[in-house]
């Protein structure tokens, strides 16, 4: 008897160990803060892919800090010579990703991206961070050919795009007289995630295409739904980050000359 009541001491004095160890006495709080010390070469003005257009450098650059997905908070840099830098002061804990966003501010049109992920922060330390700045315009190839009427067009992916916009004119132009106030020319013929479009039974004839990147910043440029118009890709066409401009001849003909003798009977 003596011997059952002792064993069952034992098991409740383990029992009662596990469930100490196993249940914190509440939740952890971190009151340690470190800093991140943000800093980028800062983007130049370079001659827009569409002649003629220059796009200017940008006079904004911010950087958004993340944390298991939200946003926990965000900076403008100070621009001075050719660098950008932020000081940003934070729990120090591990997992922080910084994305970054150049702008054009008149416009709120973003020119150029760039991130950085698994970023730790340790107490009372300043954690170094440079981040390479990204053209936000797309980069679009020669078209493949794949057949009479058909082509596949390929273009480069934008970081932080969360979409592409391929818009399709019969000229160089995709807004007539090449003015912000002119009708819209070109046709939005794709508008998705993916960087590779194929296009099966075009009619003969000589199309021009170029690619706007959709970056979730910015107001002045809003993606559309394939098909539709969409005007508010007027100021990237002027200002923004468009890709360059290519032509594909679809279904090229030619003539052949007969020359023969008429029978004379």
């Amino acid at each position: 008897m003596i011997r059952l009541f002792s064993a069952a001491a034992v098991l409740v004095l383990v029992l009662a160990g596990c469930s100490t160890s196993n249940n914190p006495s509440g939740p952890v709080v971190v009151n340690e803060m470190g800093k991140i010390v943000v800093s980028v070469t800062w983007p130049a003005g370079v001659t827009g892919k569409l002649a003629g257009v220059q796009r200017y450098a940008p006079d904004k650059i911010t950087a958004y800090l993340y944390r298991l997905g939200r946003e926990v908070t965000r900076a403008d840099l100070v621009h001075s010579g050719s660098r950008g830098s932020a000081d940003i002061t934070v729990a120090a804990q591990s997992g922080y990703r910084i994305e970054m966003v150049a702008l054009y501010n008149i416009f709120d049109q973003v020119l150029y991206t760039g991130y950085k992920d698994d970023i730790t922060v340790l107490a009372n330390t300043s954690t170094p961070v440079d981040i390479s700045m990204y053209n936000a315009a797309p980069v679009l190839s020669t078209a493949k050919t794949t057949g009479d009427n058909s082509y596949i067009l390929t273009w480069s992916r934008v970081p932080l795009a969360t979409s592409y916009m391929v818009e399709e004119s019969p000229s160089t132009e995709l807004v007539s007289g090449g003015s912000l106030s002119g009708n819209k020319l070109s046709t939005t013929v794709y508008a998705g995630s993916d960087t590779t479009r194929a296009f099966t039974g075009k009619a003969p004839g000589t199309y021009y295409y170029c690619v706007f990147a959709v970056v979730p910043y910015g107001d002045s440029y809003t993606a559309s739904v394939a098909g539709t118009s969409n005007f508010d890709f007027y100021i990237s066409i002027q200002y923004g980050a468009m890709s360059n401009m290519i032509s594909v001849l679809s279904g090229a003909t030619g003539t052949m000359k007969i020359d023969i003798p008429w029978p004379l009977k």
